[in-house]
């Protein structure tokens, strides 16, 4: 995340990441190293939402998730004031009024696809300059946009001119199947590209910005999992899956040689879990929830660890059926090495 905050004066920020049952924040310092800007946790805090649909419209909801983000704010204060980080920065987040913040959004808002687009040059023995590089990007980010657009009104009915374009970002550069960093300079004529592009629905983007701007949280930008992994050094980014186990969705990142080549989810995540042990125990949500997270940190005594083991192992197998159906959705014959990287709330869940 620390890509985002070059050149800022203030170093303490809120990261939110706000699903459809919950909201989780961060406090986090940026600090000076040598090899750079470092990331540095000083507080967390949740809160769930009450039982409602934040992709419903009105301002009830807004007004609820409002309310979210204030406690998760608040819990992530208290807890950073508990902690054994200095007093210097205690006072300093106890008086800071205006904060920066970026937000995460569930897999059902902000999406994210990869799409292949070609490009045939005329002028084929020539070498792209600027001018015509940045031609060739207009013409291809505008290609994986229409194609994304066309598939998105078919599954949701939601039209092209309603979404709003977060990112278009070239992954992976060919020209005549030779692999390059930038077209730049190169001469040849079938160009091949691999596109990461976000997106999200206006009125979703409008909603969480009223809210933050209500809220006087400055927003510096929406993060989407797998520009995050996009960002990370090419040496460090490991061959494989990247699974985001989520409260409604799951999320699958497959990476190839350095590359994102897939991004894909399935509505499936904590919140199944969670419905399961409310109905057969008669408890609240948040009761539900903070037995799930004592499950998956086994902090349960053996017999009620055993007793809920039993309980989750039907929706477990339905997770895992969705999971390995979109795996196979995600593949590219055998490009995709069998190494798999777990992360997000439900790993306790599906993993234990």
């Amino acid at each position: 995340m620390a890509w985002g905050f070059w050149g800022l004066k203030n170093n303490l920020y809120y990261s939110l990441d706000i699903g459809t049952e919950s909201v989780k924040a961060l406090i986090f310092d940026m600090e000076e190293k040598k090899a750079g800007k470092k990331a540095v946790i000083l507080g967390w805090g949740v809160s769930y939402f009450d039982n409602f649909d934040i992709s419903g419209s009105g301002d009830f909801n807004r007004q609820i998730l409002e309310k979210a983000v204030t406690k998760a704010i608040d819990n992530a204060k208290t807890n950073s004031f508990v902690s054994s980080i200095d007093k210097k920065t205690k006072d300093a987040i106890i008086k800071q009024k205006k904060w920066k913040v970026i937000v995460g959004l569930s897999p059902t808002i902000l999406k994210a696809k990869v799409k292949n687009v070609s490009y045939v040059r005329k002028k084929v023995t020539t070498k792209i300059g600027k001018t015509e590089e940045e031609k060739i990007y207009g013409v291809v980010c505008a290609d994986a946009k229409k194609e994304v657009e066309l598939e998105y009104l078919g599954n949701t009915g939601i039209l092209g001119n309603e979404l709003y374009w977060k990112s278009c970002d070239i992954v992976d550069f060919k020209i005549d199947g030779y692999k390059v960093e930038t077209i730049r300079n190169y001469k040849g004529e079938n160009l091949n590209f691999k596109i990461l592009l976000t997106f999200l629905p206006q009125q979703y983007l409008k909603r969480f910005t009223e809210v933050l701007s209500g809220l006087n949280l400055e927003l510096i930008n929406f993060i989407h999992i797998s520009e995050a992994i996009n960002k990370l050094p090419k040496e460090t980014l490991i061959d494989g899956f990247y699974v985001d186990i989520g409260g409604d969705a799951t999320q699958i990142i497959g990476v190839a040689k350095g590359t994102i080549r897939k991004v894909s989810d399935f509505e499936r995540g904590v919140s199944s879990f969670a419905e399961n042990v409310s109905v057969l125990f008669g408890i609240d949500k948040n009761s539900a929830y903070d037995l799930l997270e004592n499950y998956s940190k086994q902090n349960l005594g053996e017999k009620s660890l055993a007793k809920l083991k039993e309980v989750f192992a039907s929706e477990r197998l339905r997770w895992y059926v969705d999971f390995k159906r979109n795996l196979g959705n995600s593949a590219e014959g055998k490009v995709f090495s069998s190494v798999f990287r777990f992360f997000g709330g439900g790993i306790g869940l599906v993993l234990n």
